[in-house]
């Protein structure tokens, strides 16, 4: 059963983004069941706002030719009732599903008016929240699992994640655990190098294996625990939508809300955090991305 816990907790991978020479590129990966209209706001740009069109478990890129900052981000659910289908009509298959630079301002005239200052979009902030790349690699792997099609694993290990950051209890058994699996893993490379070396002093040999069996005995009961701990914690009658509210609260738990420009090449993953936002009453949705990039 520890060989299960393990593999609903270690679940990562390495974000990574492309550069270019004279811009940035912002990566938006949309892990709500809604499709999204975002709306990248730069700082003291010619082109105030760029738009992007994101579907459900999808992803879209955005280019920027110039070296202007990322000031802001901002959603909205699309419309299709609205001109243009609310923007589909826009997209252009053929260069990755984006509203291209030349249609930028078609979107923007049709649904914002600068007399009136108003549009037929009511925007809402999308929070950015930056978080750890261990912790961000771990949810954002799990969201991509329940985007391919909901997996009982994949939410559980959001569960888990969330579990670790909110109940200290939790975080400090599993702390404690991973620390003694390490040790065990340790010992058990050192006594299998010495095997293969064919080292044959009985006296290191047997001092090794009592270091192993000492760590066991210490590592059997707390594998019971966490398995108790996570069977009495996590509901195995889980939604997509219960999921991906676990995930928005590891993010929210673990991120610093960040009101900071970002120049660089940023990869997003949206989420819906469960919540409502208190003035407009909308879901509240969070932008991760990883900190340090």
């Amino acid at each position: 059963m520890h060989c299960i816990y393990r593999k609903l907790l270690l679940i990562y991978m390495l974000i990574t983004a492309s550069t270019m020479m004279n811009g940035y590129e912002l990566f938006f990966n949309n892990f709500t069941n809604k499709t999204l209209v975002i709306a990248c706001k730069k700082r003291a740009a010619i082109q105030e706002k760029w738009y992007q069109i994101v579907k459900p478990g999808g992803s879209v890129l955005q280019p920027w030719a110039d070296v202007n900052c990322l000031e802001s981000l901002q959603w909205a659910e699309l419309d299709p009732k609205l001109p243009l289908r609310g923007g589909l009509d826009l997209i252009n298959p053929k260069q990755g599903n984006q509203i291209p630079p030349d249609k930028q301002k078609t979107f923007d005239e049709t649904f914002f008016s600068k007399k009136t200052g108003k549009g037929l979009y009511l925007w809402n902030n999308l929070v950015i929240t930056v978080v750890s790349n261990e912790l961000y690699a771990q949810t954002v792997e799990a969201a991509k699992e329940l985007a391919g099609g909901f997996s009982q694993t994949a939410c559980q290990a959001a569960l888990i994640l969330a579990l670790g950051l909110k109940d200290k209890a939790f975080a400090t058994l599993s702390k404690t655990f991973t620390a003694l699996r390490r040790q065990l893993d340790s010992k058990l490379k050192t006594l299998s190098a010495a095997m293969t070396q064919g080292v044959t002093d009985p006296l290191y040999i047997n001092t090794i294996k009592l270091e192993i069996k000492k760590i066991q005995n210490q590592l059997d009961p707390l594998i019971v625990q966490v398995e108790a701990y996570i069977k009495a914690n996590v509901n195995q009658q889980l939604t997509q939508d219960t999921c991906y509210s676990y995930l928005g609260q590891v993010a929210e738990a673990a991120g610093n809300i960040q009101g900071l420009s970002l120049c660089k090449n940023r990869e997003f993953t949206i989420f819906n955090t469960g919540q409502k936002d208190s003035l407009t009453g909308k879901p509240l949705l969070i932008a991760e991305t990883t900190e340090g990039q």
